[in-house]
C-alpha cells in the first residue's frame, strides 16, 4: 500500500489517501464551508489523526473479505521505468541513502536525462535571477535616497514610508517563518502517526520484501 497524508493550514482540512494494486481509498475530514467560513478541526489535529482512523477499518475490511489481496505494491511498468531512477530512502529521516537498508523510491528523470534533487528547493533560500535583479535595483535606489538625505539633512517621505514598509515586511517574514515551522511540525506528526500504521501491516510479509513497499 502507498499512503499520502495531508493537513491544510490551520488544520481546516485533513485527509488520508492510500492505494494498493487493486484499490484506492481517499478520506477527507473537514467542515462544510459553503458559507465561506474556514473552520479549524483543532490546532492539534492532522490528516493522520482524523482521516487515518476512518481509512484503516475500510482497508482492513477489504483485505479480510478478500475483496482485494493484501500484497506488496507492484513497481512501475517497463515503459515508465525508462523515465525513472531508483534511490534508497532512509526509513527514519526520509533522506536518500548511499548504501545500507532502506526502501526504494522512484524519481522522475528530467529532460536532460538526469535526476534533480528538489527536496529542499523551496526551503533553500536561494533567490531566483528575477529576485537578484530586483534586489540590485532596490539597493541602487536606496543608495540614491541616502545620498539625497545627506544633502538635505532630513529623511524624505519615501524613506519614512520605506521604513514602515520594511517593518511590515519583517513582521510578515516572522509570521511566515512561524507558519512554516508549524507546517513542518504537522508534517512530522503525520509522518510518524502514519508510519505506525504502515509498520503494523508490513510485518506479515517479512523483512526480505521491504524494497517492494512505497512510503
Amino acid at each position: 500500500m502507498w499512503p499520502a497524508i495531508g493537513t491544510t493550514e490551520d488544520a481546516v482540512d485533513g485527509w488520508f489517501i492510500g492505494f494498493t494494486n487493486d484499490v484506492t481509498i481517499a478520506v477527507w475530514v473537514g467542515y462544510d464551508n459553503a458559507d465561506r467560513k474556514r473552520r479549524s478541526l483543532g490546532s492539534s489535529e492532522t490528516g493522520a489523526s482524523v482521516a487515518l482512523p476512518i481509512f484503516k477499518p475500510i482497508m482492513e475490511a477489504i483485505w479480510a473479505h478478500k475483496i482485494a489481496p493484501k500484497a506488496p505494491l507492484s513497481g512501475p511498468s517497463t515503459e515508465a521505468q525508462l523515465k525513472l531512477m531508483d534511490e534508497a530512502i532512509d526509513y527514519q529521516s526520509g533522506d536518500r541513502m548511499r548504501g545500507g537498508r532502506g526502501f526504494i523510491e522512484h524519481f522522475r528523470i528530467g529532460p536532460d536525462n538526469k535526476f534533480h534533487d528538489t527536496q529542499y528547493q523551496v526551503l533553500s533560500g536561494r533567490p531566483s535571477d528575477d529576485e537578484r535583479g530586483g534586489k540590485a535595483k532596490e539597493a541602487r535606489s536606496d543608495a540614491s535616497k541616502r545620498a539625497s538625505t545627506r544633502l538635505s539633512g532630513r529623511p524624505s517621505d519615501d524613506e519614512r514610508g520605506g521604513k514602515a514598509k520594511e517593518a511590515r515586511s519583517d513582521a510578515s517574514k516572522r509570521a511566515s517563518t512561524r507558519r512554516h515551522a508549524n507546517q513542518a511540525a504537522t508534517q512530522a506528526r503525520e509522518y510518524w502517526q502514519g508510519r505506525e500504521y504502515y509498520d503494523s501491516w508490513q510485518q506479515p510479509f517479512g523483512r526480505g520484501q521491504e524494497s517492494n513497499y512505497r512510503w
